[in-house]
């Protein structure tokens, strides 16, 4: 089962509208899934993850996974899920300010009890950004809790990594590379 990328209606141009995340990104094979927050306008306009020119998350897969960021997107997606790699967000909705997540309103999580039963390869889950680990504890993991098998829920191993995302100044590029490594060059992911 693959889902393919496809943006739901969003008004970008006002800047207060209530955001949609995109579909998942996910191939059948997929053992670790990047989750952000939700995407930021730079992003729902292009119709691409990580859209926008300063966020470093096509940096880390360009340099942890040899994949060209100047690739075309697509191009870009379909090396992530052949390493096994799937991409989403948190939230499927909110009201969101711009981009900044601090000014998330509203907010609709994603359903992930039908991902990660349809995908059970899925063992590692990278959180990107306190807002999306924020979002995960509060309005995921409880749902998974009691509705997942108990033996599911603890295959999976949440990682909790810096935002890649330009609004994250206090954490310096060299650490997030560090602590992104452990995403992409270990755990329980086999990336090469």
């Amino acid at each position: 089962m693959s889902m393919a990328h496809h943006a739901k209606e969003t008004e970008v141009s006002d800047p207060t509208a209530r955001k949609a995340a995109f579909a998942p990104v996910i191939s059948a094979g997929c053992r670790c899934l990047i989750l952000g927050s939700l995407p930021g306008d730079p992003s729902l306009k292009a119709g691409e993850y990580y859209a926008h020119p300063r966020n470093i998350f096509w940096d880390l897969v360009a340099h942890f996974l040899a994949i060209d960021r100047d690739l075309p997107y697509a191009t870009r997606v379909k090396q992530l899920m052949s390493r096994q790699i799937g991409l989403w967000d948190v939230l499927a909705a909110a009201n969101r300010h711009l981009s900044a997540d601090q000014h998330i309103r509203d907010p609709h999580p994603n359903d992930f009890v039908p991902i990660l039963t349809a995908f059970p390869m899925i063992e590692t889950i990278c959180l990107n950004g306190v807002t999306a680990h924020k979002y995960w504890n509060r309005l995921v993991a409880p749902r998974l809790l009691a509705e997942l098998p108990d033996s599911r829920y603890q295959r999976i191993r949440l990682l909790p990594l810096p935002s890649t995302s330009p609004a994250n100044a206090a954490v310096s590029r060299a650490v997030k590379y560090d602590l992104w490594s452990q995403a992409f060059c270990g755990l329980t992911c086999p990336f090469n």
